[in-house]
């Protein structure tokens, strides 16, 4: 009987070690890609330019024979986990300006498997004029908590 709990109490130690390391080493970073901001004039692509110019027009006065005022911008964010655990849902809100149209698409969102790097982007029709600096709030869940964190792309 002594045997038994004296090697009870190492698979105990054993394991609590391993989830220490598992839960104290796990990171997720978040950083600006390398070429974190695309830019392709909207007389490139008219077709999405109008269908985007419809959408906005109860919004925004845009009139599609000024499409050479415009701008398509595209970020991205590249989310590296370090962690054990794959991240299921990662969502990424860009923080907009005065200049800012309409946002291309729906959601920013993708997961991340374990031990890799990922990465979301934003696509949005912009005044041509505008800055195309932005702050993106990258946020997901692990371990049960909330993170969030903020990079801004240049």
């Amino acid at each position: 009987m002594k045997y038994a709990a004296i090697i009870l109490a190492l698979v105990l130690v054993a394991a609590l070690t391993i989830t220490g390391i598992t839960l104290f080493t796990s990171s997720i970073t978040v950083s600006a890609a390398k070429q974190g901001i695309t830019a392709r004039a909207a007389a490139e692509d008219p077709e999405l330019f109008a269908q985007v110019a419809e959408a906005a027009r109860s919004t925004y006065p845009i009139r599609e024979d000024d499409i050479g005022s415009y701008t398509f911008y595209t970020w991205r964010v590249e989310i590296s986990n370090n962690s054990y655990v794959p991240l299921e849902m990662v969502e990424a809100t860009i923080h907009t300006q005065p200049g800012d149209i309409a946002r291309i698409g729906q959601t920013a969102e993708t997961a991340v498997a374990a031990h890799t790097t990922g990465s979301i982007t934003i696509t949005m029709l912009c005044r041509t004029a505008a800055s195309p600096a932005r702050d993106i709030t990258v946020s997901w869940y692990l371990w049960g908590e909330k993170h969030m964190e903020t990079v801004t792309v240049q």
